[in-house]
């Protein structure tokens, strides 16, 4: 969003409970396979990241290095 307007829309269009996020992602799946199938071979490259909850109390989430560490590693493809 360029603008905070922008920004405010989206955040309350996202938080109607009869958006769904499937749905809004629905047509960039369709569009992104179609895309794919033209091509032999397709790359779905990925890079860990490190999500950092240090400060915060989130169950679920334990010890990766040491103790004291909060963080959840995430590989998006």
């Amino acid at each position: 969003m360029r603008r905070w307007a922008e920004t405010q829309a989206a955040y309350h269009f996202l938080a109607q409970d009869e958006v769904e996020w499937e749905a809004i992602l629905a047509p960039h799946w369709r569009s992104a396979e179609a895309r794919m199938h033209a091509h032999p071979v397709v790359l779905c490259i990925q890079d860990t990241t490190a999500l950092d909850f240090n400060e915060q109390r989130i169950a679920g989430l334990g010890p990766l290095s040491y103790e004291a560490q909060r963080r959840m590693y995430v590989h998006p493809t």
